[in-house]
């Protein structure tokens, strides 16, 4: 009888460290399972993404691309900031334009903003390119969101004219400095396409406010 007691306390020693070696090659097996996944998430917001991809995000915490706090934002004049902006880490295909996505929260702002900018070539007619830029990106802006072509929405050229002449929309955005944009409104959105100078380019914006 003792020697059936001690065979079986060996069984259950023996017992117990298989569970314990089970145990333990789970845990290393999960932990390299789950630093795979998170690689493979960083991986995915160093490259470039669709704007279809990141463009309607409501919920910025919940991304599963990374979206980080953004100090400082250039946007258009029309919008206030806050603190809560956040920029995308990673640029954005948006057709033959790659740009930025930024994100504002605040609690009288919640803005979806693609930003990308147009270079101009100050040897070449000016207003030409810049009545160019904005048509468009314009145009695109639309079929992207399922806009008729009919529709022109309601334009805004912000700023006041210095001459009583009437000047191209081009040489008001570039020379004078005035922000154009089209806006459209739908039950729960509102979407602008934003168009103003920076330095020497243009800077092109389709936001989605609500």
């Amino acid at each position: 009888m003792e020697g059936v007691r001690v065979r079986m306390k060996k069984n259950r020693k023996i017992i117990i460290i298989g569970i314990l070696v089970i145990i333990v090659i789970a845990f290393i097996i999960f932990v390299i399972s789950n630093n795979r996944n998170k690689d493979s998430r960083e991986e995915i917001t160093e490259t470039s993404l669709d704007i279809s991809q990141v463009f309607e995000i409501e919920d910025i915490q919940k991304s599963q691309y990374k979206i980080k706090k953004a100090k400082d934002v250039e946007i258009s004049s029309k919008y206030l900031t806050g603190t809560e902006n956040y920029e995308l880490d990673a640029s954005v295909n948006f057709e033959d334009s790659i740009g930025r996505m930024y994100y504002v929260r605040e609690s009288y702002s919640n803005l979806n903003i693609y930003q990308t900018e147009y270079k101009i070539d100050e040897y070449e007619n000016i207003s030409a390119q810049v009545e160019g830029i904005v048509e468009g990106f314009e145009s695109k802006c639309k079929i992207y969101l399922g806009i008729e072509d009919s529709e022109k929405g309601k334009e805004e050229l912000s700023g006041e004219s210095t001459t009583k002449a009437a000047i191209p929309l081009g040489e008001s955005i570039y020379y004078k400095g005035r922000e154009y944009r089209k806006v459209y409104k739908f039950e729960d959105k509102t979407y602008s396409i934003n168009f103003y100078k920076r330095d020497k380019v243009i800077v092109c914006e389709l936001v989605s406010e609500k």
